[in-house]
């Protein structure tokens, strides 16, 4: 590749990064994608390209484009936040089963024990996804001893707790979580790039929903119908396509 070739492509790829940054994410694709075809081996035309897609909802793609990244530059600095993005594309397509094998990897990859946490994190929720309870406890209780105020670690030990059974505490941890969250926004802090990687609106929603459904449910155990249905529609609300949120305001007036 010519001197000329590189200086194009950078150029390019800033250009592209000015419209990712404006929320023009169809639009920075184009300019990702025209960097590849000049240099098909440009690691952060591929990070950029994957995390436009990311952000519009095309995880497959997305993740099809961090690994390539990866293999192209392994020890980029943004390797580790690469791996978090496809974490939680695996997430958001419930593929539990590719999400805790990525996540075992991941903490073989952290560099600080802040990022070690975010790591266990997605461990223990995809095996509480896997309905290994007890596994996923151990985790949670480890990162809350840790670090009490991470978001989905408070949620998932709520979650937990409903197992057993103990749904007032459960509620009292979901709202513990979402206080957490009106305080600190959901996101992913990296030392290693001294910045943020935010999670799209779509899937902070999507998680919102998910705590306010399963606090709802909790309600619904101790027969306290009317607060269930407050937190039904409060994820509703959030993210309209969140169907378990649906069907839980129709089982719940049915059955009332």
């Amino acid at each position: 590749m010519s001197i000329f070739d590189g200086y194009k492509k950078k150029k390019i790829l800033n250009n592209g990064a000015e419209l990712l940054n404006q929320g023009k994410y169809e639009e920075s694709l184009e300019y990702f994608d025209n960097a590849l075809n000049i240099d098909p081996s440009y690691a952060d035309a591929w990070y950029s390209k994957g995390y436009v897609l990311f952000n519009i909802g095309k995880y497959n793609d997305a993740n099809e484009c961090f690994n390539k990244f990866i293999e192209i530059n392994p020890e980029n600095i943004n390797a580790f936040n690469a791996m978090l993005l496809k974490a939680s594309g695996l997430f958001m397509l419930k593929k539990y089963q590719e999400q805790l094998e990525l996540s075992n990897k991941l903490i073989g990859l952290t560099k600080n024990s802040l990022e070690k946490l975010y790591a266990l994190n997605i461990k223990s929720n995809a095996l509480l996804k896997l309905e290994q309870y007890d596994e996923s406890e151990i985790i949670i209780n480890n990162i809350l001893n840790e670090n009490p105020e991470l978001v989905s670690a408070l949620a998932d030990k709520a979650t937990i707790l409903s197992k057993h059974g103990n749904y007032q505490v459960a509620i009292e941890y979901y709202e513990k979580s979402l206080k957490m969250y009106n305080k600190k926004i959901l996101k992913y802090n990296s030392k290693r790039t001294k910045g943020y990687v935010l999670l799209p609106e779509k899937i902070r929603n999507y998680i919102l929903s998910e705590i306010w459904v399963n606090k709802g449910k909790a309600h619904q155990e101790l027969q306290e119908t009317t607060k269930a249905l407050e937190c039904f529609n409060t994820a509703l609300k959030l993210d309209p396509d969140y169907n378990e949120a649906q069907k839980a305001i129709e089982d719940t007036i049915l059955h009332n």
